[in-house]
């Protein structure tokens, strides 16, 4: 299942509730970790890069387009709401796993195409970033730029 994967994978270093709810849709799980990369030049700070990573995992029987567009828009503004942007740098990642045993062929493409980048300050202050990752049977669906997440999360090459 694929909320253990994620539970096994995130607990020794963040946190994992299920199901979670906000702004009124529930997802079977929400996991979230931070960590902190600090550069130092001659003992002294220079910079602390901090690293944001939320997994929100929702379960279908049958997804259809409709439904999948209307989750993205959800999803979209709750990444919104739970964005966090420190002093310092920073990157935020906001990843949703869709787990499905039916799709609409249009759903592929459609996860294909979902994912968002922003930078903050050209980039120098931060990024924020917005993806899905379908699992379909066997089958794993993303975008290019989620799929060194999905690698970490789960050990999958693809």
């Amino acid at each position: 299942m694929l909320s253990e994967k994620v539970k096994r994978k995130v607990l020794p270093y963040g946190e994992f509730l299920e199901p979670f709810t906000v702004n009124g849709t529930t997802f079977d799980f929400f996991a979230h970790l931070e960590t902190s990369l600090v550069h130092t030049t001659f003992f002294m700070k220079d910079y602390e890069i901090r690293s944001f990573l939320y997994i929100f995992g929702k379960r279908y029987q049958k997804l259809i387009l409709n439904d999948f567009k209307d989750l993205w828009n959800i999803f979209l503004g709750v990444s919104r709401k739970l964005l966090k942007i420190p002093e310092d740098h920073y990157l935020s990642n906001f990843i949703l796993l869709l787990e499905a045993e039916e799709i609409e062929e249009a759903v592929k493409k459609a996860v294909r195409n979902s994912f968002i980048s922003k930078s903050i300050w050209f980039g120098f202050k931060g990024s924020y970033n917005v993806g899905v990752t379908l699992f379909l049977n066997e089958e794993i669906i993303c975008s290019e730029e989620i799929k060194p997440y999905i690698s970490w999360i789960f050990g999958a090459q693809f």
